[in-house]
């Protein structure tokens, strides 16, 4: 089952059309001995070699380890995974004497698996440092608790939350067991992907909106996949896989993102218009199959976002899903998404991951804060804050003005005369900091707004200690447009 391609995916026999593919795998245990229970590791992932020995010995001919294979923890998951993708549980041992006659005969195959397990161990016996390269792109709160079935002859890669399946006979990794470590890393981020956003229904596909829904998702999921272990890759030099080779071809990337762009408009004109199962077909081969489009667009959209706003947006859109994946990868063009109807600010509720309370003010994520006494410039983790809300300002602009609040209680010891010049002075420079850089972010300088409160609104009473770090701040605030 499955395909030969780049990338773990997961196979739906649509009636039509013979596949879906997607990237779904989990992560993380030690490896064992088949007698030995599998060893829980700090980082909350099991991995689990059940279903190896006895997939090899099929291979080598032994028709007895079948019936051991079935009962194995990586075969029942394999079982469960695939009710999920048909709707019924197959016969164990039909199923799997079919998955194996397919395999055997293969010239090295057996000594290509036990070499790729040595391969794995060795991925995984760095799980710590594995998960939290991962981590890095999913949820601050996310926390793995599955399991990661090695095993033979089962697709790339498959996930089924909280669990997964990497197939160690696969062509891929007997040509390259480099690449493993990378799926390790590109399925962990389904895992924890599909916590927040389950696989979709993947059995009626019959019309251009349902298709349209399937390929968001997939985008969002397997352009994640695809980014998640690029900069590893990077550090590495392993960018022969063809993904990574288009995207780090400027005119080649360009023309693989402009073709599934239009395939996603196509679609959107059609609205609910019945597809044939061979157009849907042809269209999953090209977004999935051999055109790859979905998993380099998503991969140049999580870039493109990453690179604007900051990877902290970046996860936190792993939480608000696929729609407003497209939505923030437009807005930072500057441009509608595709069947997004732009949204009203909402006082307070969330809309962008962004939280607004009921006077319109912006619940900042972090302090705004400066690098220099004069505050003239802005320290990079503010410049980061504001990045990540630019997509949201830049909706919010087309029903309101945003003002910026700054509150300033210095500079002391000065006399009683000089401080308030001084003091509306400063805030009028701390505005003006905030204005130009997201000015320079692409916001209209007409529609940002500073205003110098001093020390006139302070959160804490003035002469509490220490209270100027709380009274020295800078708000965010929606305010109605003038008529």
């Amino acid at each position: 089952m499955g395909r030969t391609t780049n990338g773990s995916h997961l196979i739906m026999h649509h009636r039509f059309a013979p596949f879906v593919c997607f990237i779904l795998l989990a992560a993380c245990r030690t490896p064992r001995e088949e007698s030995a229970p599998p060893r829980l590791l700090p980082v909350g992932l099991t991995f689990d070699y059940s279903a190896l020995e006895p997939g090899l010995e099929i291979l080598q001919g032994s028709s007895a380890a079948l019936g051991r294979l079935v009962t194995t923890p990586g075969a029942q998951y394999i079982l469960r995974r695939q009710r999920k993708m048909t709707g019924h549980r197959p016969d164990p041992h039909r199923f799997f004497s079919s998955l194996f006659q397919r395999l055997r005969g293969r010239p090295g195959i057996v000594d290509g698996v036990r070499h790729n397990r040595i391969i794995a161990t060795a991925a995984v016996s760095g799980s710590r440092r594995l998960v939290s390269e991962v981590l890095q792109y999913l949820p601050a709160e996310f926390r793995f608790t599955g399991s990661l079935y090695f095993t033979v002859g089962y697709d790339i890669g498959t996930a089924l939350s909280p669990d997964a399946s990497l197939n160690l006979a696969h062509p891929k990794f007997l040509a390259n067991p480099r690449e493993i470590p990378y799926y390790i890393m590109h399925e962990l981020h389904h895992v924890g992907y599909m916590r927040y956003h389950p696989m979709p229904d993947l059995h009626n596909l019959g019309t251009a909106r349902r298709l349209l829904g399937l390929i968001r998702y997939a985008t969002h999921l397997e352009g994640m996949g695809v980014y998640t272990p690029w900069a590893e890759r990077r550090r590495n030099g392993d960018l022969k896989d063809p993904d990574y080779r288009v995207l780090g071809d400027p005119a080649l990337r360009k023309k693989k993102v402009e073709a599934f762009f239009r395939n996603l408009r196509r679609l959107e004109e059609m609205g609910d218009r019945a597809l044939p199962g061979a157009e849907v077909g042809k269209i999953l081969e090209e977004m999935s199959g051999t055109g790859r489009l979905w998993y380099i667009a998503g991969a140049h959209m999580a870039e493109a976002i990453a690179k604007d706003l900051g990877l902290p947006a970046l996860r936190r859109l792993v939480i608000r899903g696929p729609d407003a994946f497209f939505k923030v990868y437009f807005a930072t063009l500057g441009q509608e998404t595709i069947s997004l109807n732009a949204s009203q600010p909402q006082r307070g509720k969330e809309d962008y991951g962004v939280l607004v309370d009921d006077g319109g003010r912006i619940v900042l994520p972090g302090p705004i804060v400066f690098a220099d006494p004069l505050g003239k410039i802005l320290t990079e983790p503010s410049r980061q804050v504001l990045r990540a809300l630019v997509p949201f300002l830049r909706e919010s602009l087309k029903t309101a003005g945003i003002e910026i609040d700054v509150h300033y209680t210095g500079p002391r010891g000065v006399s009683a005369a000089l401080a308030p010049q001084l003091r509306y002075a400063a805030c009028r420079r701390r505005g003006q900091t905030v204005r130009n850089f997201l000015m320079g972010l692409g916001l209209p300088g007409a529609a940002l707004q500073v205003k110098e409160y001093g020390d006139t609104m302070p959160m804490v009473p003035h002469g509490v200690p220490g209270a100027h770090r709380r009274n020295d701040r800078v708000e965010l605030r929606l305010v109605s447009r003038r008529p």
